[in-house]
């Protein structure tokens, strides 16, 4: 599996006037927050696909743990992800999800940290 590797702001990474190309576990990892970072309905061709953050999670009385249950299963649900093997999920005091997990791919562990 390869990828077109992206900056942290997503947008396309160049070095030296390439554009950087991700393989193996790092292009599996990209592919796995896009997934998580996807809006539902964001993607014209497939509306039913993504992640309820305006109905579910950006809300003013959020259920945390049915917020963890929503992002565990995008991650399980990913077609190279092999096993879950640590979740974190905090809401802080300013509103903001701490997401903190580890997962298994076929070419190793990738651990993940991500402010949404």
């Amino acid at each position: 599996m390869s990828d077109v590797g992206l900056t942290t702001d997503h947008d396309l990474n160049v070095i030296d006037n390439d554009l950087v190309v991700l393989t193996g576990l790092d292009a599996k990892v990209q592919k796995l927050k896009q997934e998580y970072k996807m809006f539902l309905g964001e993607w014209f061709l497939n509306t039913s696909k993504g992640v309820p953050y305006i109905q579910k999670i950006f809300t003013k009385q959020v259920n945390v743990s049915e917020v963890d249950a929503i992002l565990k299963n995008v991650i399980l649900d990913s077609e190279d992800v092999i096993e879950l093997i640590s979740f974190d999920l905090q809401l802080n005091s300013d509103r903001r999800l701490l997401l903190d997990f580890s997962v298994r791919f076929e070419e190793g562990v990738a651990t993940i940290n991500e402010v949404i």
